[in-house]
């Protein structure tokens, strides 16, 4: 409702008979309107790919540590180094699961809106009028029947041509 009302008000700001807004003023309100919009989507997206590099980060530590203690000692010990290791793993796997699916802007919405597709799907289908009924049943007479005429014309289309046998008293035309 917003941008409609930017834009009525850049319609009519033309039309008033007071001081137009320049263009200039109407691009840094529009520019002001995204960058506000856009704040949440960007931070998400920063800490997403803060999340990421931390959460390399920890598995590489993981890893080093567990090839670490089987090389030295042949066996795997939970250790703080390994514990640390998986705690960066553990928790911004955690944050940008919950990041992408609950906190992006238009998430719960989203939800929503599947949530009364699927309402609206269960809902008991009101039962056909006798006239619908009878129309439903007469176009699918119609359309299987020109489905069993158009697979006719295939088959005599594809049906190999049978030449005809000559009679050896028959001679040909251009004979006579």
């Amino acid at each position: 409702m917003q941008w409609l009302s930017l834009l009525v008000s850049f319609l009519l700001g033309k039309f008033n008979s007071s001081r137009p807004p320049s263009l200039k003023e109407t691009a840094r309100e529009i520019l002001e309107e995204v960058a506000y919009k856009s704040r949440k989507p960007a931070a998400l997206l920063l800490a997403g790919v803060i999340g990421i590099l931390i959460l390399c980060g920890g598995f590489f530590m993981s890893v080093l540590e567990l090839t670490t203690q089987y090389d030295r000692e042949g066996i795997v010990r939970f250790t703080a180094t390994l514990g640390a290791g998986l705690f960066l793993v553990v928790v911004p796997l955690g944050a940008l699961i919950w990041g992408f699916t609950a906190a992006w802007p238009g998430a719960k919405a989203h939800a929503k809106a599947e949530q009364a597709r699927e309402e609206e799907q269960e809902l008991p289908r009101v039962p056909a009028s006798s006239l619908e009924q009878a129309l439903a049943t007469l176009v699918l007479d119609f359309v299987k029947e020109r489905e069993f005429k158009r697979e006719i014309k295939r088959e005599h289309a594809h049906a190999p041509v049978v030449p005809r046998e000559s009679h050896e008293s028959e001679s040909p035309r251009f004979f006579q």
